[in-house]
């Protein structure tokens, strides 16, 4: 936000601005994950799990395509709420549909919920690692 919007290096007298409005964005992605991680039962049950899901990824991509053109405070601000929807989606929507695979008698699992629970968060914080550490050459190669 201090570099885009505010066209402020560090060191320039903006530069601080740019970094509050950019942490108060962050904080809204943050509220907006959590509320949206609240409401997401009952949005499943008044739609579907696809739907919600595909939602939240058309809406989290409009928001950063547009991100770039809209390049002002307001914007950065509204454009912020997508990607904590989709957050919420990233976090959430695994453990329901394990909840609902778990409720189904017919499905025997040979392993109980809680290591099913356990494999879930293990897979989800291996696949950020391996993202991170992966992300750093990309960012070296492309230039950012």
């Amino acid at each position: 936000v201090a570099k885009v919007v505010y066209n402020a290096s560090p060191g320039d007298k903006h530069f601080t601005d740019g970094v509050r409005w950019g942490c108060l964005g962050m904080t809204l992605m943050s509220l907006t994950c959590i509320t949206f991680s609240f409401l997401l039962p009952s949005f499943i049950k008044r739609t579907s799990i696809k739907a919600i899901y595909f939602i939240s990824h058309g809406a989290a991509c409009a928001g950063f395509a547009l991100m770039p053109w809209f390049a002002n405070k307001t914007t950065v601000i509204l454009f912020s709420v997508f990607p904590g929807a989709l957050n919420s989606v990233y976090l959430v929507l695994p453990f329901i549909l394990l909840s609902q695979i778990h409720q189904i008698p017919a499905i025997k699992a040979e392993r109980g919920f809680a290591t099913d629970v356990a494999l879930l968060v293990s897979s989800t914080f291996a696949s950020q690692v391996l993202l991170n550490m992966y992300l750093g050459t990309v960012i070296e190669i492309v230039g950012i």
